[in-house]
């Protein structure tokens, strides 16, 4: 979560606009993906509460009771602060997995996209008890995807997010 809070703040002071609203201008608008970071408080109604995995479950670095809060909805931190629907979700992650086109318009370079999926590092995650890949932004577990065109990571909410070049999926976001 530390690293969202650095990029979105590194992001303000060179471009001078938040980063929930630099994706919201350049990525999710062209798109017409109906996702944010930092939700506006006109949508809390239409997000569904996150359930805390049963005991015994995956490790959780959150309390799911957290994400319930006003704050936490609107915060603007691109590690744990968005929120869409699962088409949305989809839209955005097709411009990794074509390329950096989607929609007929360019938003990063094929070098950017390969860039993105390329691992940065690896070591054992001591909170989830497993060893993990790290790439640009992208975690993913060791040896589950050995691809240099595919990338999967499960977060908190238990969504999985799919990229590749070839194919992609993601399971439904929890929105009503």
């Amino acid at each position: 979560m530390t690293q969202g809070y650095l990029v979105g703040e590194v992001a303000r002071r060179i471009i001078g606009r938040s980063i929930g609203t630099v994706f919201r201008q350049e990525i999710a608008e062209p798109l017409g993906a109906d996702f944010q970071i930092g939700l506006p408080a006109s949508e809390d109604a239409r997000v569904a509460d996150l359930t805390p995995p049963p005991p015994g479950g995956p490790a959780v670095m959150i309390d799911v009771a957290d994400t319930r809060t006003r704050a936490w909805r609107g915060a603007e931190s691109p590690s744990v602060g968005g929120t869409g629907a699962a088409r949305s979700i989809a839209q955005i992650h097709a411009i990794l997995a074509n390329g950096g086109v989607a929609k007929g318009k360019r938003f990063l370079s094929g070098a950017s996209c390969r860039k993105a999926l390329e691992v940065q590092a690896e070591r054992r995650n001591c909170i989830l008890g497993m060893t993990m890949r790290w790439a640009w932004g992208s975690p993913y577990p060791a040896g589950r995807c050995r691809s240099r065109t595919r990338a999967r990571y499960s977060g908190a909410g238990m969504a999985a997010r799919w990229r590749s070049s070839t194919w992609m999926r993601a399971p439904p976001w929890p929105t009503r």
